[in-house]
């Protein structure tokens, strides 16, 4: 019984340890951000922006998370209480820019494995002033950008699109919310998608073969993003400027290319189901600009949905919508009360996307019906009902 009762003392106090260590508990956290970077290329202006910090701790919020306050310098910072408790085992943050009018820019944070800058509580900080609150102290550059970028003009073009200072630099990714893929056209070639964005590969060439300037212009449809650019052939500086939904790119060096390409970066703000255009306009050297046709963007859902019919209740006829997240095999079909099956309105294959199935119950006696649709080893149901 000995060895029980020694086996029962552990038990609790390693009980007693972890609900101790996860136990609520207050935090003065002080957030320092280093933008001196952003001021010195102008693309920082504390006059109509505002830098904050937002995280788990304060719900992601945006323009109204605790705003930072100008120590000089190009530094920012604020101690904020953070309380804890078993459901937050980490800090999880990141530094973002609130505009007047509204726009928000979330830094991406180069250096860091993970989407969000992080700290993990380990139980060992310290209360140095007695006050009950134990002390942390987190510093970043801003999106990890320090004094070095500005040594080098491609890497600083890169960080600033030029023009107006805005907060949708080019070159700086934006994390995504949903996916798209690309309905191929001339003069396109589409790519795999990297970290939730879809590239673009954008080929060149001159019947001269002596490129020494290349000048493109971008209309990105609203509800799109403009990630920047990449894989510019060697040889070759950029200079990206963006206002509103127009870009412009422009490539340019003192040695000619024979041909070249480069990549561009596009994401979707949110997810959709409706089909949007890219189009844009291509110079060689100081030749007429041509028309490049326009590429289809179709959003793809990040899950599995089916929406409520409508309309609801009908006659005879309705529309059921659902969405696929990837190409899997869908049957969708509708049951009456005593659970027979009425009608199989999809039994086959699907690619990814949004997809609409109107329903005609004109041969049938009015009543609630059931729809009911399965992907893989999810089910999901629904009701309907017909009034005649």
């Amino acid at each position: 019984m000995k060895s029980s009762r020694y086996t029962l003392n552990a038990i609790i106090l390693c009980i007693l340890s972890c609900t101790t260590l996860f136990a609520q508990e207050t935090y003065e956290v002080s957030f320092t951000v280093d933008l001196s970077v952003q001021e010195t290329a102008g693309i920082f202006d504390a006059s109509s922006q505002t830098p904050r910090v937002t995280g788990n701790f304060a719900g992601w919020a945006t323009t109204q998370a605790p705003s930072l306050t100008n120590t000089g310098n190009g530094i920012w910072s604020a101690t904020l209480e953070v309380t804890t408790d078993t459901s937050m085992s980490k800090l999880e943050y990141k530094f973002i820019l609130t505009r007047d009018d509204g726009g928000v820019f979330w830094e991406y944070a180069f250096n860091t494995s993970t989407s969000n800058r992080e700290y993990a509580f380990t139980g060992s900080e310290t209360d140095s002033d007695s006050d009950g609150k134990k002390e942390i102290s987190v510093s970043h550059y801003f999106n990890d950008f320090g004094p070095e970028v500005l040594d080098n003009s491609i890497a600083t073009a890169w960080m600033f699109p030029g023009g107006t200072p805005n907060l949708t630099m080019s070159g700086i990714i934006t994390r995504a919310k949903g996916r798209f893929v690309f309905v191929q056209q001339d003069d396109w070639t589409p790519i795999e998608s990297v970290d939730e964005m879809q590239n673009i590969e954008v080929e060149f060439s001159s019947p001269v073969k002596a490129i020494y300037s290349a000048e493109m212009d971008i209309v990105i449809p609203d509800g799109y993003c403009f990630n920047g650019l990449s894989n510019v052939p060697e040889g070759l500086q950029q200079l990206v400027n963006k206002r509103g939904q127009r870009v412009h790119i422009s490539l340019f060096g003192v040695e000619a290319i024979d041909e070249g390409s480069f990549t561009l970066a596009l994401s979707s703000e949110e997810e959709g189901s409706s089909t949007s255009k890219l189009s844009a306009r291509f110079r060689v050297n100081e030749n007429t600009p041509l028309e490049l046709a326009e590429l289809g963007l179709i959003d793809i859902p990040n899950s599995i949905m089916l929406s409520q019919n409508y309309p609801n209740p009908f006659n005879p006829t309705t529309q059921i919508e659902y969405q696929l997240p990837e190409a899997t095999s869908v049957l969708l079909s509708v049951y009456n009360l005593l659970g027979q099956e009425v009608e199989v309105l999809v039994n086959e294959r699907k690619d990814a996307g949004s997809y609409t199935v109107t329903w005609n119950a004109g041969n049938l006696s009015s009543g609630v019906y059931i729809y009911r649709l399965q992907v893989g080893s999810q089910v999901m149901t629904k009701r309907m009902t017909l009034i005649k």
